[in-house]
């Protein structure tokens, strides 16, 4: 993981930002791309998966009806910035920023998470990770 600096939000590498999203499907309140936005509700539930290619597949479901689906490009995304979420209401809300890019572009964000809360150093030791604020 990548230690912050006050012009750089801390990251951590996708895989393990995957593995914690899956246990925490109850703590997204809004996933979205510059093209989509797809908002929590509390009758809808979240399904976190791969497709065949390894591609990350975000649904928001009702029941066992996809309501809504996103998909991310495994082969793009090099890692995922943890920021503030802005929220004076709720300071413990965490913005979580997929970065990615093509093979010689400059980086972008691919996705966005907005989590109730960021990983613990609890959470991240049992996935044999670090996170530096």
């Amino acid at each position: 993981m990548t230690t912050s600096t006050a012009d750089t939000p801390p990251s951590l590498p996708f895989s393990t930002f995957w593995t914690w999203l899956k246990r925490h499907n109850n703590c997204v309140l809004r996933v979205g791309t510059p093209d989509i936005y797809i908002c929590d509700h509390e009758l809808f539930h979240w399904q976190f998966d791969e497709d065949a290619e390894g591609n990350p597949d975000i649904c928001l479901c009702f029941g066992k009806t996809r309501i809504a689906e996103m998909l991310i490009e495994a082969r793009l995304i090099q890692f995922a910035n943890l920021v503030p979420a802005g929220d004076p209401d709720n300071p413990e809300h965490v913005l979580v920023q997929i970065i990615g890019a093509e093979p010689g572009d400059d980086p972008y964000i691919l996705a966005l998470f907005l989590m109730s809360h960021s990983p613990t150093e609890d959470d991240l030791a049992t996935l044999n990770c670090t996170f530096r604020h």
